[in-house]
């Protein structure tokens, strides 16, 4: 009779384990295991492996785009299906570029020109656009210069980018100052340049316009010029809208007789807001906010400033002369260190503007007489300062060759000010010689208390008188209501 064979335990048990280790032998051939953020996954292995295709780069395009298909070098085996959501490290010292290097750039460009989307444009020294071509620059070009370099352009420029893809114009050093590059130069009549949502910093004088006639303006556009010693140098003619001026020595400046349009833009802490010296072609300020600068505007010329604000500004706030309509604005909450409004000729139109909460060491209305036909009317004056002794919330003077009859600031609301006089004479006395500031509400109906307010020849028999009857005796309705 045959015995039945009996294993000891101990052999069976190390059968089994030798079992199970080649099971989690075969497994491990299949998977790897991977953390992801600190969870642990099970990935195919060709997965984890697969090489990286980089893109190419043609350094001969600049910024033409072109397509690169990439292809994996591992099959994926048909009998497991691919994990599509491959875990891979997200880098965090290397932000992602927003620009590709495309090109740099020096000398002469003899052939129309596109700077295409999305590039990096490296200015490695002068550029000059040579008459009869055109440089594009599409949206999301950084043109840096590496060196105080210029933009030279005898033919035309068109550089128009969008609200979220700008086109930047800047500096190439780590820690940029104004005036690390030199400028953008516009320079043929024969052309007009058309610039829309573009950013100019860090310049000697972002763009001198010397380009355009007639019609031809150069024309900017939502585009902001920030950090330069000087944003905007204009001969020409030019036009802007919707910008801002930001942070420059002088923001503006022409010194030409052409035409100069500013609408519905900003100037912010600038040194000198806008300079314009030109007789004969004009200044437009429209809807434009002058704030937080040093000196805001300074207008010699024939123009109309209209519906603009100037707030929190600390030096020479406006100085007006030679023809310019200042009308419908408002000067509020600035601290001149000279006057808050200086008409500084006989020419110009003052009307319907509101000064108020301001303050000044020397007066916050400085008034030449003005010439038959120039109306300075409509006006209140309210709520100003001009602290310490002696001082005036208006300074009446004359320049020769003023008709000493002609009213001077008339029909308009003085009143509510913190000053020793709310009007004083600033000329000598010659053949009876006065200012006519009449039909005003001076904060009373009483003659003898508005009398009180004003500094004449009665007071030094030197000065001039201020003809102030007849008076209002209430508030003149046509002009600005002021806010307490």
């Amino acid at each position: 009779m045959k015995q039945k064979l009996r294993l000891p335990i101990t052999v069976v048990i190390a059968g089994i384990a030798c079992a199970i280790a080649c099971i989690v032998t075969l497994v491990s051939l299949e998977f790897q295991t991977v953390a992801v953020a600190g969870n642990l996954t099970l990935t195919p292995f060709w997965n984890v492996y697969a090489p990286v295709v980089m893109k190419s780069f043609n350094p001969q395009t600049i910024g033409t785009p072109t397509s690169t298909s990439t292809t994996s070098q591992t099959p994926t085996p048909t009998s497991t299906p691919t994990n599509t959501s491959t875990p891979t490290a997200t880098p965090t010292s290397t932000p992602t570029p927003t620009v590709t290097p495309c090109a740099s750039v020096s000398g002469n460009i003899s052939t129309n020109t596109t700077w295409r989307a999305g590039c990096l444009i490296v200015v490695s020294g002068p550029v000059f656009l040579e008459f009869g071509n055109t440089l594009t620059i599409e949206p999301g070009v950084t043109v840096r210069f590496d060196g105080n370099y210029d933009l030279w352009i005898s033919g035309r420029l068109v550089a128009q980018g969008t609200e979220f893809n700008p086109i930047r114009f800047t500096s190439g050093l780590s820690n940029p100052i104004p005036g690390n590059w030199k400028e953008i130069r516009l320079h043929q009549t024969e052309y007009s340049h058309k610039l829309s949502f573009v950013i100019i910093e860090y310049a000697q004088t972002g763009i001198v316009n010397n380009a355009g006639l007639g019609t031809l303006a150069t024309t900017i556009d939502h585009s902001t010029i920030r950090l330069n010693s000087t944003g905007i140098s204009s001969q020409k003619p030019i036009s802007i809208s919707d910008s801002i001026f930001e942070g420059n020595g002088t923001a503006f400046s022409q010194f030409a007789h052409y035409l100069a349009q500013i609408s519905n833009s900003v100037f912010e802490r600038n040194v000198n807001g806008v300079l314009y010296y030109g007789t004969s072609g004009g200044i437009q300020i429209q809807a434009t906010t002058f704030l937080s600068n040093t000196n805001a505007l300074q207008a010699n010329g024939l123009g109309n400033i209209q519906y603009s604000t100037f707030r929190g500004n600390t030096g020479s706030v406006v100085q007006v002369y030679q023809g310019i309509n200042f009308s419908n604005n408002v000067l509020s909450n600035n601290h001149s260190s000279g006057y808050v409004l200086n008409i500084d000729d006989t020419n110009s139109t003052i009307e319907s503007n509101l000064i108020e909460h301001n303050s000044s060491a020397t007066a916050i209305v400085r008034a030449e007489q003005a010439n038959i036909g120039y109306s300075r009317i409509y006006n209140t004056i309210a709520y100003n300062e001009v602290p310490g002794g002696g001082g005036c919330i208006i300074h009446f003077d004359r320049s020769g060759g003023a008709y000493p009859n002609e009213p001077n600031l008339s029909y308009s609301n003085i009143i509510s000010n913190t000053a020793t006089y709310s009007a004083c004479m600033q000329f000598r006395i010659t053949n009876g010689d006065a200012v006519w500031p009449t039909n005003n509400y001076w904060g009373t109906a009483d003659s003898a208390a508005i009398s009180q307010q004003i500094y004449d020849f009665y007071d030094d028999h030197t000065w001039g008188y201020v003809v102030y009857e007849p008076y209002a005796t209430s508030l003149v309705a046509q002009a600005p209501t002021p806010s307490p």
